[in-house]
C-alpha cells in the first residue's frame, strides 16, 4: 500500500511540473505576441515616416 501511496505522490508532483512549465510557456507565449504586435506597429510607423521623409526630400532631387 505504501508504494502504490509513494507512486502516485511522484506522479502527482511530475505532473504538477509539467503544468507549471506548461504554465510558463504560455506566459512567455503570450509576452512574444504582445512584442511582436509593438514590433509590427513601430514597423508601420517607422515606414510611414520613412516615406514622409522621401517626400519632403525630393524637392532636393531636381
Amino acid at each position: 500500500m505504501r508504494e502504490i501511496t509513494a507512486s502516485t505522490y511522484e506522479q502527482k508532483t511530475g505532473i504538477d511540473q509539467v503544468n507549471m512549465a506548461i504554465n510558463e510557456l504560455n506566459m512567455m507565449t503570450q509576452q512574444n505576441a504582445a512584442l511582436v504586435e509593438e514590433t509590427a506597429s513601430a514597423s508601420e510607423n517607422i515606414s510611414d515616416r520613412a516615406k514622409e521623409l522621401a517626400e519632403m526630400t525630393e524637392i532636393f532631387k531636381t
